[in-house]
């Protein structure tokens, strides 16, 4: 025969699982609170910026990075499987079945920021350019104590300045550069001077980069340009992608969101 004090045992017993499973649904809703086209989208930041893209292989590709999810990667393009599994894996290996070069390039260099890994751009076909878009990348993201000056050797002697300006953050070893002092901060009329190697608006976008400010992109009349600052704003200084909408080239625009996307995951 029960007695009342089991039969309250038992009820607040089935009352704490019941807690427990709403607990759980609840927990379960945030951690995967959509699903588009058969993928569920975690709540995490970085997916959260994926979710926005619109074309759905875009949208896998930049899923599988940001989550580390090789099987994603068989949801992207065919053509961008193999670079997908790349970064995910931290294996530029992969990269080189990657054609055609353009992608082969970007693949290396992916791999090299979303992982930290420069031994990466060991199998560019350009290692000089692999190695300036990552300590570029780097010097931009603030990670200075990943920068290392024996990175700059694979440049020769005369282009190796800027690439040591970068590594110490030391503008006095740019000389009289222009396009070296450019990657510091300086005034908006530096770049009036037409003696400076860069067009006004990429010295422009670095105005925008240096001084961690957006608001400077919409000063530049080059339609490229611009696009390309709020670009690179986003991937670097501040991923907020409502700065994406800005460009008005709309294949950059969803790329934006991705580079917002690794962004998030990587700072």
């Amino acid at each position: 025969m029960k007695t009342k004090k089991t039969g309250r045992n038992i009820k607040f017993a089935g009352l704490a699982i019941l807690g427990l499973v709403l607990v759980s649904a609840v927990y379960l809703f945030f951690v995967y609170s959509s699903n588009k086209n058969g993928v569920v989208i975690p709540d995490n930041l970085p997916s959260q910026a994926c979710a926005q893209i619109v074309k759905k292989q875009m949208r896998n590709n930049c899923l599988a990075i940001v989550n580390k999810d090789r099987d994603l990667c068989n949801k992207t393009s065919e053509d961008g499987i193999l670079a997908c599994r790349a970064i995910v894996e931290n294996n530029p290996e992969l990269c080189l079945k990657v054609k055609p070069a353009i992608q082969k390039k970007t693949c290396v260099n992916e791999v090299a920021r979303v992982n930290d890994n420069i031994t990466s751009c060991d199998f560019s076909d350009d290692k000089k350019d692999c190695v300036g878009s990552y300590l570029a990348g780097l010097y931009w993201d603030e990670k200075y104590n990943l920068m290392d000056k024996k990175y700059c050797e694979v440049f020769p002697d005369g282009d190796k300045d800027w690439c040591l300006a970068l590594v110490t953050q030391d503008k006095s070893v740019c000389g009289n550069g222009l396009a070296c002092l450019s990657l510091f901060i300086q005034p908006l009329s530096f770049c009036d001077n037409q003696q400076i190697s860069k067009s006004k608006g990429e010295c422009l976008r670095d105005r925008a980069m240096t001084q961690r400010d957006p608001t400077i992109c919409g000063l530049i009349d080059d339609t490229n340009d611009r696009n390309r600052c709020y670009f690179n704003i986003v991937g670097h200084i501040n991923p907020d992608i409502s700065f994406c909408s800005k460009i008005s080239d709309p294949e950059l625009e969803q790329e934006c969101l991705a580079n917002a996307a690794v962004k998030l995951l990587i700072k």
